[in-house]
């Protein structure tokens, strides 16, 4: 972006004809370098660094901005900002100690700089590195240097404590805690994971996303599109029963996705959504007449719920419910709690209620059924009357579509055992608990005691001898290149362990989830 080097100079070449008689719409190379920078320009989303070399160190000559940079500031100081654009200088050395103050200029202007005596010079981003250098190899001497770069070091090392949440604010009023049954299903699944993303603020899904492996057209869909484009057109086909509009769904979906680069495009796009159809169909009719298809036409006798959602969400549901709001008292402090969840599918039949839980898995896991059991709780519990005589009533049924057959398996809890359940678990979950290493998929282990077949009152050696066998299963597993558990990245850099009182947390919070199958007449 130097002055001479940008945009260049036309082509002098004998070879090039059009440089002898130039007509109208012929393209030079300091024209195609413009309008490649004026792609740049519109093709910013947020931010946009401009840099050139300012001095010749050879020849002691300074240098400017090329035309098109000067150009464009010009017209950000009359039309944009009113005010004059402030270039700034980057110093020789990113460690300089100096760089270590940190201001910020124009709210509109996006850079950090210092003031030195020739005006702002923009700091480097990477201020870990320059207090590493500068303890390492240059220490300055003297009190000014080392309390600053004191300072430095201090804010690059944040408390990881946990933080304590408190059910009041410092004024007296009571602080309302959103939860919702996503949260919590997350907790039992994997609670030292949920613990650290709620810390770190990292949402549910913290498995950061591969962006150069979009950079490739793909040769297939890989997952999760592949499992989304099916998966929703499965659940459009259980809310409508039309099983060619469902297909048609999943060619526009698949489409819109080569769009945008998920799906493979030309010849591939057609192989790819072939293949995808065959398993959207397949699971649809299933072999020998005993696909979700026979399961919705044993379902006709029943009232169809397209969904239920209590509290705020994106989900679409035929019924619309306020959050639940009550106290849960936890020790020696009461949360505030509003709670919200969904169910896409509800077929009732007097007080009875059943759900479907669409997978397409070999195996029934802890995934499949505990959201399911989690709206069943808080339905149960009485706390929503509307709520209580939709799925609470009576015995409540969830049905698993699995890859060749379809698993029930059905629960029938009081008011009583629903809201001591919920509440102990809302208090365990908001109190921070510490990062335990508890993972669903270990605790329903087929080599693991079933959760409600563990004694009320143990004695200490069947306490230490169910985490060892704990700890075992979950290192065997972990291990293994197809185990039933694999860890995140983040998991692996704290390495929790788990709890001495392994034994009676599992209880507590998987006791009253029985998982006894009820295995269907619909086998594939």
């Amino acid at each position: 972006m130097s002055e001479g080097a940008f945009p260049g100079t036309a082509d002098a070449s004998a070879l090039d004809l059009a440089a002898g008689r130039r007509r109208i719409g012929d393209v030079s190379s300091p024209d195609a370098n413009r309008y490649l920078f004026l792609q740049i320009l519109m093709s910013t989303a947020e931010k946009l660094c401009l840099s050139y070399v300012a001095r010749d160190l050879q020849r002691d000559q300074d240098f400017i901005a090329n035309s098109p940079v000067r150009q464009l500031r010009s017209f950000i100081e009359e039309h944009v900002t009113g005010s004059d654009f402030m270039i700034v200088d980057v110093p020789l050395r990113s460690y300089d100690l100096r760089s270590l103050a940190h201001d910020r200029g124009p709210a509109w202007q996006d850079y950090v700089s210092y003031h030195g005596k020739s005006g702002p010079v923009v700091v480097s981003p990477s201020l870990l590195d320059r207090v590493l250098f500068l303890k390492t190899m240059a220490p300055p001497e003297n009190r000014e240097g080392k309390a600053l770069l004191d300072k430095a070091e201090a804010s690059l090392s944040p408390d990881f404590s946990l933080p304590k949440q408190q059910g009041r604010e410092s004024s007296g009023a009571e602080i309302v805690h959103p939860v919702s049954l996503a949260d919590l299903r997350y907790f039992l699944v994997n609670p030292a994971e949920s613990v650290l993303a709620r810390f770190f603020q990292l949402g549910r899904n913290i498995v950061a996303e591969d962006l150069l492996a979009r950079d490739d057209e793909p040769f297939y869909s890989g997952y999760p599109d592949d499992y989304t484009l099916v998966e929703n057109t499965l659940r459009r086909y259980v809310l409508s029963g039309d099983a060619r509009a469902s297909l048609d769904y999943l060619r526009r979906a698949h489409d819109f996705a080569s769009m945008q680069g998920r799906s493979p495009s030309g010849a591939l796009r057609t192989i790819d959504k072939d293949f995808l159809l065959e398993r959207a169909d397949a699971r649809i009719r299933g072999a020998g007449n005993a696909g979700l298809g026979e399961f919705l036409r044993e379902k006709r006798g029943h009232t169809l719920i397209r969904g239920v959602r209590f509290g705020p969400g994106r989900e679409e549901a035929e019924v619309e419910l306020p959050p639940p709001a009550f106290s849960v008292p936890a020790g020696d402090d009461t949360f505030r709690v509003n709670l919200s969840g969904s169910l896409p599918f509800l077929w009732k039949t007097g007080s009875a209620a059943e759900t479907l839980v669409t997978s397409g898995a070999n195996d029934l896991r802890p995934g499949h059924f505990l959201g399911a059991f989690l709206f069943y709780a808080v339905a149960a519990s009485g706390l929503d009357r509307e709520l209580y005589s939709l799925a609470g009533e009576g015995p409540f049924v969830l049905n698993v579509e699995l890859r060749d057959k379809i698993e029930a398996v059905q629960w029938n809890l009081d008011r009583g055992q629903a809201q001591h359940y919920l509440f102990s678990l809302l208090a365990e979950f908001l109190r921070c608990p510490a990062v335990d290493h508890l993972p669903a998929d270990i605790v329903f282990h087929k080599n693991m005691p079933a959760p409600h077949d563990l004694a009320a009152e143990p004695d200490g050696r069947i306490r230490s001898d169910y985490r060892a066998s704990f700890e075992r299963l979950l290192y065997e597993e972990r291990e293994k290149s197809f185990g039933s558990y694999k860890e995140s990245n983040i998991m692996v850099l704290v390495d929790p362990g788990v709890p001495e009182d392994a034994f009676d947390k599992v209880r507590n919070r998987f006791g009253l989830i029985v998982v006894k199958k009820k295995e269907s007449n619909r086998k594939k």
